[in-house]
């Protein structure tokens, strides 16, 4: 194994959820998938209404793990050319996956719980 094989990082591993939620307004969205980095946890959602975009983006978005640690909140972006209402949101670093057992990320008032059982083979 070549010196940079070694060291390459590590891509994420991918949790599909697919699962619809409302914002408190009432706009429906899908969060499709969960990506957990080695640096950190993206959650990627698409909303199923126009201006979409614009309304999750003034809501508070948290991670928190069964343990009580909270995972700050780092950048939002949107929009694409095949998916428009497409919202990303990431989270300053890892939850330490063999030391919980779910972490659940909240927007607004939405929670949604991600078993780490599932992800930690």
């Amino acid at each position: 194994m070549r010196n940079s094989q070694k060291h390459a990082p590590r891509g994420p591993v991918l949790i599909t959820v697919n699962r619809a939620f409302t914002l408190p307004d009432g706009s429906p969205y899908v969060v499709s998938f969960v990506e957990l980095w080695e640096s950190g946890v993206v959650v990627r959602m698409v909303g199923l209404a126009e201006g979409f975009v614009r309304r999750v983006l003034q809501l508070e978005f948290e991670l928190l793990d069964d343990q009580g640690a909270r995972y700050p909140f780092r950048a939002a972006t949107s929009g694409g050319m095949v998916l428009p209402e497409e919202v990303t949101i990431a989270f300053e670093g890892a939850p330490k996956l063999a030391n919980c057992s779910h972490v659940d990320v909240l927007v607004a008032e939405d929670r949604l719980r991600l078993l780490m059982s599932a992800v930690a083979a």
